[in-house]
């Protein structure tokens, strides 16, 4: 306050010179008109008191003015009012001198009503100085900014005057473009007519082709199939460069096979018989469980390993889609069978790319990837598994989420194969050691993998129900039939098979010239131009490929069958699908000594030479009349079926998933709590889990809720519900789900999330691959530190989607962070007794998983951000509904913390993540 009582006459004049101080501070610029207006006021009612008689008025009078100067006056002002100041205190003393009484009202008077104004006046004056000084701050900021939109000015002028002669310099070079467009236009209409002309001359190859294919049956064949076939190879790649692929296809067509004729003739082409299905609206069974086959070979061509394991299991409760290599023109389903789909991909959203040996740049790696998920996302959410049967396939697959776990089937060593380039092999180690599951077709290969990660030996097998006719019997093809007509052979031999560089030619050569009571009949796609000289023997005769259905009766028209194989490595590695076959069809088998047939040297006859063939012949040809030794073909056969594979190949690829035990901690809404259980359990999210529900004391009805939903799903998954009387906080409530874990793996997950397909897993095999990650978690949409990927939803439908394109080119990948939020973290089970348990000092929740974080660092372990899993947050929506007492909480578990660890660093987000395996960021 300005004035101390009851002494104020005594210090008056000194108190306004304090004033005066005040006033020159907040009013230097005040003007004479507003001074003489106050000084008029006042003296207007000082007489006005002096009239009437009100002398005692006099102090509410100066009261006023001083009101009146603190808010308009100015120094001079002050100066002028002094002496009318002190007469009026003179005069009034001398009425103090003869009335006491009056002095003790006025005081009174003042005291009680404007103490309380004066209270706060230095404060207030002190508020209006810094007002004052932020309007100079404004001004010169504001000053500031015109200067800066004037250089602005000037520059975008300059830039103006810039563009200008960039679109000068645009519109020549459009001027030019224009000239080169007609150019090209002229260029491709003499294009188009060549393509004519030579459409033209390739209607003239038709009509020359019978009588070409006559003579590539004669003996002097080999060499002009070789010199067409590499044409012809050569010539696509060339076209290609050239031509837009549809029109290189259609060339290809009109063309004749480079192979022997009757492989175009012969065929497994059976698509026109299945149905084509429309995307739109197509849905699956949500019941069944989803494999993708990267296919080795189309469905159409022989019928082997791929096929079968794909069609049983689809009988055996999967569905099956097989992924074709070769694509159409736009996306294509087709339906085999009940739960059996053959895709091809599009080209025209991806181009065009060469199967088995063609690598893709980063451009179509991305349009695959989108064509692929465009239609995988069909499928619903829940896990997926993926057989890779062809390295080829991994620069696509290595993109893939973990939603869709990858399985090597191995089933050839693929080095010894004629087209296998460098890249493929390096294809294939990255397979064999990023792939989740590895399973091999032979032991050759399983000691061959052995050491670099423990694969699964599932051999190959027969379709003994296709082979074996009880009580129907074979019926001898009509092309078999006629050629049997034909010689004088009193032996018939028979293969069915791959015929390449392995197939040893010369041994057939040899004992054809040696035999002439034998005939060999051989079926099967010949890749090797030297067989081709076979033709040249009159007891021998290449029929090309023969359709599946058509091989039993085929091999039961024999009375030998052969495996005429040269022990290199590829067939080393190879338990031959053939031999099976012969076998279910009861059929003796002669064979080079291959070593997957060693285990069966009771039931095959090995022939390392000429001479040894011919006589395992007749030996051969002797026990196929024997009854007893046919059925010990038949049981082999029936202890070997493609069902019994199939069944061990779902144990795999279904199978193996480490326990994780998922503690969901639960208060207030059950709306949310459901949309959490439901991401998990509702959708299948993972296949081997552990749902631990721990309630907090939410309440009866909270409480019956959550007990409903699980109650649906109580036979289907291992769920248990806690439920807590009282609300025990983040960090007991989360040990309380602890203690009743039994997984391999815990996930604590809080009540406001929603997990995205393959997240679970995606931390599961990051913990599994690196034994100093201590704790994992997800990318999410809302958190404060690193975790944060910013993305942009409007339902958990379309989170899907844009969590797959979050993640796709991340699998396996992780980053180092300094500390985990805990809504969604998974640790070891057992690593939990070297760094323990949540500390529950922090009550009912904040910086216990800082306070974690710290513990599990400190034990030697990292902890890691998995950059290929996502998890949806909605964030605090339990601590957002405290108001203050959240800063309150938040304030008192800051310093235990910082009491344990020393200043704590706030969480910040991050400018970029790593590069994916697509080079972008």
């Amino acid at each position: 306050m300005l004035f101390n009582y009851p002494s104020w006459t005594d210090d008056v004049f000194s108190k306004l010179e304090e004033m005066e101080n005040i006033f020159e501070l907040v009013f230097p610029n005040k003007t004479t008109e507003n001074v003489d207006e106050i000084k008029q006021n006042f003296k207007d009612e000082y007489v006005h008191s002096r009239e009437t008689g009100k002398d005692n008025e006099l102090y509410p009078l100066a009261y006023r003015l001083y009101d009146l100067l603190v808010t308009e006056g100015s120094k001079s002002e002050i100066e002028h009012c002094k002496d009318s100041f002190e007469a009026s205190m003179v005069h009034y003393n001398r009425a103090l001198m003869t009335s006491g009484i009056r002095l003790e009202r006025f005081t009174g008077y003042f005291e009680e009503n404007n103490a309380k104004k004066f209270s706060g006046l230095k404060e207030a004056i002190q508020e209006i100085v810094e007002l004052e000084v932020s309007n100079r701050q404004l001004s010169r900021d504001i000053k500031n900014e015109v200067l800066l939109r004037n250089k602005i000015e000037m520059e975008g002028r300059k830039e103006l005057k810039d563009m200008k002669k960039q679109m000068s310099n645009l519109e020549a070079i459009l001027s030019k473009r224009e000239t080169r467009l007609q150019e090209s236009e002229d260029l491709l209409e003499d294009l188009n007519y060549k393509v004519a002309s030579l459409e033209r001359e390739l209607e003239g190859y038709k009509e020359k082709e019978a009588s070409l294919f006559l003579h590539l049956k004669k003996g002097d064949s080999a060499l002009f199939i070789s010199v067409y076939r590499r044409l012809y190879s050569l010539g696509g790649l060339i076209l290609r460069r050239l031509l837009p692929d549809a029109w290189v296809d259609s060339i290809g067509r009109k063309l004749p096979w480079p192979q022997h004729p009757l492989e175009r003739v012969i065929s497994n082409n059976n698509s026109s018989q299945f149905q084509n299905i429309s995307l739109d609206g197509f849905k699956l069974d949500s019941s069944k469980k989803v494999i993708f086959i990267f296919a080795i070979i189309g469905w159409d061509f022989r019928t082997q390993r791929p096929q079968h394991l794909a069609r049983e299991l689809s009988e055996d409760g999967w569905s099956v889609f097989y992924v074709e290599m070769e694509q159409e023109e736009s996306f294509e389903l087709i339906e085999i069978k009940d739960n059996l789909y053959r895709v091809r991909l599009g080209r025209a959203a991806i181009g065009h790319i060469q199967p088995y040996t063609g690598t893709a740049s980063n451009k179509v790696k991305r349009r695959w990837l989108g064509e692929f998920l465009s239609f995988a996302s069909r499928l619903g959410a829940g896990q997926k598994e993926v057989v890779v049967q062809h390295p080829y396939w991994w620069q696509f697959a290595e993109l893939l989420s973990p939603e869709f776990r990858i399985t090597f089937d191995c089933m050839d060593d693929i080095a010894g194969f004629d087209n296998t380039t460098s890249q493929l092999i390096e294809w294939e180690n990255q397979l064999l050691l990023k792939c989740e599951n590895l399973v091999v077709s032979s032991q050759y290969l399983f000691d061959k993998y052995k050491g670099r990660k423990t694969p699964v030996l599932i051999r190959n097998a027969g379709q003994i129900e296709h082979f074996e006719r009880d009580g129907v019997g074979y019926v001898e093809p009509t092309l078999l039939k006629e050629k049997k007509s034909k010689v004088s052979a009193k032996f018939h031999v028979g293969y069915v098979g791959a015929i390449s560089n392995w197939f040893d030619w010369k041994l057939i050569q040899e004992v054809a010239k040696e035999r002439s009571d034998v005939f060999f009949h051989i079926a099967g796609a010949v890749t090797n131009e030297d067989v081709f000289k076979l033709n040249n023997l009159d007891n021998v005769h290449l029929y090309g490929e023969i359709p599946y259905a058509t091989v039993p009766d085929f091999v039961a028209s024999m009375d030998v069958v052969c495996i005429p194989f040269k022990i290199i490595p590829i067939i080393e590695a190879c338990d031959p699908v053939k031999f099976y076959e012969y076998c279910g069809v009861g059929k003796p088998c002669v064979s080079t000594p291959l070593p997957e047939l060693a285990r069966v040297k009771d039931i095959v006859y090995f022939a390392s030479n000429p001479q040894e063939f011919s006589k395992q012949l007749d030996t051969a040809i002797q026990d196929g009349k024997n009854f007893n030794k046919v059925e010990k073909l038949r049981e082999f056969a029936q202890s070997n079926t493609w069902n019994s594979r199939a069944h061990s190949f779902a144990n795999v690829v279904g199978g193996g998933y480490p326990k994780v035990s998922v503690v969901v901690l639960s208060y207030g809404d059950s709306e949310i709590t459901l949309a959490t259980l439901d991401s998990l359990i509702g959708k299948k999210t993972y296949p081997n889990m552990e749902l631990i529900v721990v309630d907090n004391g939410s309440g009866e009805s909270v409480q019956d809720a959550i007990d409903e939903y699980l109650k649906r799903y109580e036979d289907s998954f291992d769920c248990l519900f806690i439920k807590n009387t009282e609300n025990l906080g983040f960090a007991e409530g989360n040990n309380v789900g602890i203690r009743s874990a039994s997984g391999e793996y815990v996930l604590l997950l809080n009540n406001d999330t929603y997990v995205a397909p393959g997240a679970i897993f995606a931390m599961v095999m990051h913990l599994q691959n690196d034994v100093q990650i201590g704790a994992v978690g997800p990318l999410t949409n809302n958190i404060g530190n690193e975790a944060k990927v910013f993305v942009e939803y409007a339902s958990m439908d379309e989170m899907y989607d844009v969590s797959r394109k979050v993640v796709s080119g991340y699998r396996g990948i992780n980053t180092e962070i300094d500390t985990l939020a805990y809504f969604a973290v998974m640790f070891r089970r057992r690593d939990l007794s070297d760094f323990g348990y949540l500390d529950t000092s922090y009550g009912r929740g904040m910086f216990e998983d800082d306070d974690h974080c710290m513990v599990i660092k400190s034990k030697g372990y990292r902890l890691a951000l998995a950059e290929d899993a996502f998890v949806h947050h909605h964030l605090s929506a339990t601590f957002s509904k405290l108001g203050a007492e959240r800063e309150a909480l938040l304030e008192r578990n800051r310093k235990i913390y910082e009491e344990k660890w020393g200043k704590w660093t706030p969480h910040k987000y991050r400018s970029n993540r790593p590069n994916s395996r697509l080079g972008d960021s």
